[in-house]
């Protein structure tokens, strides 16, 4: 099996973020449900980009703070500023090197935590958070919006795809 790099997985869950975002109105972005905790796709969207946002950042600073994302409302107010985001990050990437190394520090009940690491691990890191929030959209929109057709894997992890093909085939 062919190894991917790092950042492909990242831009793959992008793509599907993006998908999410040119499918929904304005109104269904910033709809509260009971479904996400009380909490809005807009604010999932928000959450995973900046995420990717501290990464891109990173880059340019040698360290990635996960405890200085912006928390920025625009992004979960505004489908069209969130989709704006989400292109911009993906054009960030296209030069990036796996192999850079970088400081990660994030904080934990027990304080803040450093630790080395290399932008492809935190890219890997960045596309499994993402998946998460992924599959937690895509029940919110099959449950509100059953007539809004995802992608078949939009939200499954890849070796959750990669498993239940193997079932299929056996």
């Amino acid at each position: 099996m062919a190894e991917a790099a790092p950042h492909a997985g990242a831009l793959s869950v992008l793509e599907h973020l993006g998908i999410v975002l040119r499918t929904l109105s304005e109104d269904q972005y910033t709809l509260r449900m009971d479904l996400l905790g009380g909490h809005t796709i807009g604010q999932h969207a928000r959450h995973i980009l900046e995420f990717f946002e501290c990464i891109v950042t990173g880059v340019s600073q040698g360290t990635v703070d996960y405890a200085a994302r912006q928390r920025n409302g625009r992004l979960e107010s505004e489908k069209k500023f969130a989709l704006q985001m989400t292109d911009s990050i993906r054009l960030s990437m296209a030069d990036f090197n796996p192999n850079m190394s970088l400081e990660v520090i994030a904080d934990y009940s027990s304080g803040r935590m450093t630790c080395q690491s290399s932008l492809g691990r935190e890219l890997m890191f960045a596309h499994d958070h993402a998946i998460h929030h992924l599959a937690m959209l895509r029940m919110a929109v099959n449950h509100h919006w059953p007539e809004i057709d995802l992608p078949e894997h939009f939200g499954l992890a890849p070796s959750t795809l990669r498993y239940k093909r193997a079932q299929e085939n056996e």
